[in-house]
């Protein structure tokens, strides 16, 4: 009896820190892979949502850059705001409407996340230029409420987005769901806006080319407004990651 006693004493002496040792090692160990593993998951969104803001930014740069060919071109300036004002009223217009037309579609066609561009400059008639169309107007264009969004926003928000959907063709129900931002266009000479173009881009392909990015099962990469809104998205929405609308669209 004494032998046993002796024999389980000097075991649980000899054992017991082994096997302390041995789970306070698995703890550890089972610490520094959960601990990586977050890091690299942490590390990973990081890199993604780098690389789409930096991808969404090129995009609605598209707006800056049209913008700028008005702003910095009197000539080309002039005689839009004379087509959107005076029409179809000599074969000059007409011209100057087909050139600028050829410019503005062949920035559309090059670009699959452009569904359209719109042209407005401030004229009595609610005038604007339109991408595939060239002259509109709400006589015979069907897109025309934008232009009460824009007639509504202070003139001092130089650009905003918004959800939108554009109907393409009368008596049907097609119609295509598309971001639109808003870019105010002025003149060297002005203070105030002189005009707006509007930037329709495709939320199919946003939502396709955000999914591209997905890392894992349950992930979801959104794109909100100021307001938390959610503009476009991918994922399952179990966890996401933000671009706030204020980092990618510089005023």
């Amino acid at each position: 009896m004494m032998r046993r006693r002796f024999f389980f004493r000097n075991f649980l002496l000899v054992t017991l820190p082994i096997v302390l040792v041995i789970v306070l090692l698995g703890w550890m160990a089972i610490y520094i892979i959960n601990s990586n593993a977050k890091k690299s998951i942490t590390g990973d969104n990081v890199r993604t949502v780098s690389r789409i803001r930096e991808s969404t930014e090129l995009m609605f740069s598209e707006a800056d850059a049209q913008s700028l060919n008005y702003s910095v071109s009197p000539h080309v300036m002039l005689r839009l705001e004379e087509l959107l004002q005076n029409g179809y009223a000599d074969k000059e217009n007409l011209d100057v409407s087909y050139l600028i037309k050829t410019f503005v579609d062949s920035n559309v066609n090059s670009k699959p996340y452009l569904h359209s561009i719109y042209i407005y400059l401030n004229n009595a008639h609610g005038n604007f230029f339109a991408s595939f169309i060239g002259l509109a107007n709400k006589t015979n264009f069907r897109d025309t409420g934008w232009m009460l969004k824009m007639d509504h926003t202070p003139l001092e928000q130089k650009q905003w987005l918004e959800l939108r959907s554009i109907n393409s063709y009368a008596m049907t129900e097609y119609s295509t769901n598309v971001l639109s931002v808003y870019k105010r266009i002025y003149a060297s000479n002005k203070q105030n806006p002189i005009g707006i173009l509007l930037l329709n881009i495709r939320v199919n392909y946003l939502n396709t080319f955000y999914s591209d990015y997905l890392s894992f099962q349950g992930q979801s990469i959104l794109l909100l407004n100021q307001a938390g809104d959610v503009l476009c998205s991918s994922g399952e929405r179990l966890s996401y990651q933000q671009l706030d609308d204020d980092a990618i669209t510089a005023a």
